[in-house]
């Protein structure tokens, strides 16, 4: 009899690995480690360390970060993942060997404006109060209709900046090439700006050093 059971238990796994059988749903901070994990390892490394799936040579397509569509479930929405690195690149070096600095996971919303309002309570939950951002709206003053209000280019954002580490929560209405609206959420986990290697920007845009 345990065997019948153990058999059928087993059965059900390969044919719904998704459900009941598959692990557990990661909590937002589980998200954000696995992000803070990456810092400073090349980004090839850090596409292996984060168990993304798809080639590393399909995720280099963008040639300025590695891109992998579909990859992850954030608090039950299916997410892309970006590894980004921000600063100086080093003549002569190839993308996957640049340092991982920014990881962001982002996901186009289809009118469902109370998954970006479930995601701040996570991260409001999870690392307290949200600071204000100047040029966009607060996330803590969102609804789903005054989400859907936004107009376009407008952005929501929540930010909480740590010793070593930023997080960025940020809605953003955008459009698509049929000029449709196209309403977007991005979770960005980065390198505070004093800690990268960034080029100084002359006010007229150039970089002089």
């Amino acid at each position: 009899m345990k065997k019948s059971v153990s058999l059928f238990l087993c059965i059900l796994c390969c044919l719904f690995p998704l459900s009941a059988c598959s692990q557990p749903e990661k909590s937002i901070e589980d998200h954000v480690n696995l992000a803070l994990e990456q810092f400073g390892k090349p980004l090839g490394e850090a596409f292996e360390g984060m168990k993304l799936p798809g080639s590393l040579e399909e995720a280099a397509k963008p040639q300025y970060c590695l891109l992998v569509e579909d990859a992850v479930n954030v608090l039950g929405k299916q997410s892309n993942v970006a590894l980004l690195h921000l600063g100086r690149h080093e003549e002569g070096q190839e993308l996957t060997e640049q340092k991982t600095e920014s990881v962001a996971y982002s996901a186009f919303l289809d009118g469902d404006y109370a998954y970006p309002l479930k995601l701040y309570q996570a991260l409001l939950k999870a690392y307290g109060e949200a600071e204000p951002v100047t040029g966009a709206q607060s996330f803590g003053e969102a609804t789903e209709a005054s989400l859907e209000a936004m107009k376009q280019s407008e952005r929501c954002v929540g930010r909480w900046e740590k010793e070593d580490y930023v997080i960025e929560i940020s809605f953003y209405v955008g459009t698509s090439a049929s000029g449709e609206r196209l309403d977007s959420i991005s979770l960005d986990i980065r390198m505070p700006d004093e800690l990268l290697d960034l080029p100084t920007i002359s006010p007229d845009g150039e970089i002089i050093g």
